[in-house]
């Protein structure tokens, strides 16, 4: 199979091999640039999809409420108020609540550390047949 390849090789000029690399590299080329354009138009979907949502919390966060409870779709305020904020931080205890969830979320990881280093200590001073894979499910947890 060789052969033939340098044997029809042999037989174009040198010219007519560089014009098909060229036209093989252009092909290459449009074929990228094809996926990559479908590959950043799924992203940008995907990106809109995933962030309206967000962008419509927002956006209801600073509405006042006559513009909240109308059948139109508003998706910008047509006059942005912070009222909403401050109804809610007089009904309910708002700091109270963020508070709470910054005490949960860093003491949840310092707890853990604490548990898996006492764990790695009684691993470290007792031998005994499973002590790896115990290590091992610790250092998993963490």
């Amino acid at each position: 199979m060789d052969s033939t390849i340098t044997a029809e090789r042999n037989k174009m000029s040198e010219v007519e091999i560089a014009r098909l690399y060229q036209e093989a590299n252009r092909k290459a080329l449009i074929k990228r640039r094809v996926e990559r354009t479908g590959l950043v138009t799924v992203n940008i979907v995907a990106a809109f999809v995933i962030l309206l949502p967000l962008f419509y919390a927002v956006s209801i966060a600073f509405m006042p409420s006559s513009e909240l409870f109308t059948t139109e779709l508003n998706l910008f305020p047509s006059s942005p108020t912070l009222d909403n904020f401050k109804e809610a931080m007089r009904k309910i205890p708002l700091g109270r609540f963020i508070l709470n969830s910054f005490i949960v979320a860093g003491g949840a990881p310092l707890l853990a550390g604490l548990y898996i280093s006492l764990a790695g200590l009684f691993l470290s001073l007792f031998c005994f047949l499973y002590t790896k894979i115990i290590f091992f499910i610790c250092f998993l947890y963490q």
